[in-house]
């Protein structure tokens, strides 16, 4: 079930189901590849070119995660949701979506606000190349 279930170590995962998450409701976006582990690569090479890879998310579910690659994404902006090996993403986004349409709590704002600030430079980066 890949894309469906927290089914492993951020350090063997193989792909990304990456959902947009907004008070009306959640969608899911896209499927991304993990890249491929290099010859002669370190494991912080390793971890930041797996991050790489969702550079983009504010928050990102886990059933397990190693301190260094937390402290990685977490200096990238990336909120490390820990779960449960084997939970399903849906319920787990839906309960996001029921704290965005009440008061939501701080470090989810902040994620909030993060993302809202990408997208704005992201538009304005684009409105500028027009």
């Amino acid at each position: 079930m890949r894309g469906k279930q927290l089914d492993g170590h951020f350090g063997q995962c193989r792909s990304f189901s990456v959902f947009v998450l907004d008070p009306g409701g959640y969608r899911w976006l896209e499927h991304r590849a993990a890249p491929e582990p290099l010859a002669g690569e370190t494991d912080e090479e390793r971890i930041a070119r797996k991050l790489s890879v969702i550079d983009d998310c504010e928050l990102l579910f886990v059933s397990r995660m190693g301190l260094g690659a937390v402290e990685n994404a977490l200096a990238r902006g990336i909120m490390v949701l820990q779960q449960e090996a084997g939970a399903e993403v849906i319920p787990l986004a839906e309960g996001l979506v029921r704290l965005l349409r009440g008061d939501p709590p701080l470090w989810l704002k902040k994620a909030l606000d993060r993302a809202r600030l990408r997208e704005n430079r992201r538009t304005a980066a684009a409105n500028s190349e027009e």
